[in-house]
């Protein structure tokens, strides 16, 4: 008989319960969310499975709705952590929680709010490579009148273009061959990595965010920086708020607070080196 059991993933308020059959999906689930949390059943939560079969398939089931079945364990994690970052916001109340990534630098938060492919994991990536504490780069909830980021920690998904671009600046060792030796996971998208990898000596925080940063990456385009006004930072923040429906006047109000309280920037670049310089200005400035 395999081992089982059932895992509870908890952020921000709100509990997803993962049950678990066989050592491969053990594996996966320690990769993902670290230390085990026993889940407890409770009316209405969220619960996924992932089982691994006989014919050593993974399965992952969202209830009795299937997301994913076959061979790869990498894209049965990504699967698994894209389907738990969602109900996780869904959840959500306590307050605006946006897609976005967060670091810290000298217990100073920063915030770096997008979309999938904005290259904020990238960036993520490249900072906490050089030195800076990583949290997240997918989900940052700041709960209501607070400043404090609560990000969801979780290894790093960073997509495929972008390895080669970290590979380049000695940010990453990969060897497809010996992916488990490296302790990294291969999803369709891209490659999940642990932060330690980058940055033995992180640690996880909930700095007071000092700065707000929007990337946008244009090839070939010189380095640009720009001040946003309260009114086009609320703005921007909005279009990366995922649980709206969830807050008091959809969150406008606590987005309202966070545009007038901490400065935003837009950040335009074509290449990674000289921006831990440009970040560490502005948090200077504050």
């Amino acid at each position: 008989m395999s081992a089982a059991g059932s895992w509870l993933v908890s952020f921000a308020g709100t509990q997803v319960a993962i049950d678990w059959r066989g050592t491969a999906a053990l594996r996966i689930l320690k990769f993902l969310y670290g230390a085990e949390i026993l889940a407890r059943p409770s009316e209405g939560q969220a619960r996924f499975r992932l089982s691994t079969e006989p014919t050593r398939r993974l399965r992952v089931q969202r209830g009795e709705e299937l997301l994913y079945q076959g061979p790869s364990a990498g894209t049965a994690a990504g699967v698994l952590l894209d389907w738990t970052v969602h109900a996780l916001a869904n959840g959500c109340r306590i307050g605006p929680l946006f897609h976005a990534a967060a670091l810290a630098f000298h217990d100073r938060g920063v915030l770096l709010p997008g979309g999938s492919g904005s290259g904020k994991s990238t960036f993520a990536a490249w900072l906490a490579h050089r030195g800076y504490d990583y949290l997240s780069d997918e989900m940052v909830c700041i709960e209501s009148g607070a400043s404090s980021l609560l990000s969801f920690f979780r290894p790093l998904h960073v997509r495929t273009p972008a390895v080669t671009i970290l590979q380049q600046h000695g940010c990453l060792e990969t060897n497809p061959a010996a992916i488990p030796n490296y302790g990294q996971y291969w999803s369709e998208r891209g490659l999940l990595i642990p932060v330690t990898q980058l940055n033995p000596h992180n640690i996880y925080g909930t700095p007071q965010v000092q700065l707000i940063l929007f990337l946008h990456y244009q090839p070939a385009s010189e380095l640009r920086l720009a001040r946003l006004s309260q009114a086009h930072a609320a703005l921007h923040l909005m279009g990366c708020l995922v649980n709206a429906r969830n807050l008091p006047r959809h969150g406008l109000a606590e987005i309202s607070r966070l545009a007038q309280q901490v400065p935003a920037y837009t950040l335009t670049y074509s290449s990674l080196d000289y921006l831990t310089d440009q970040i560490e200005l502005l948090l200077d400035m504050k």
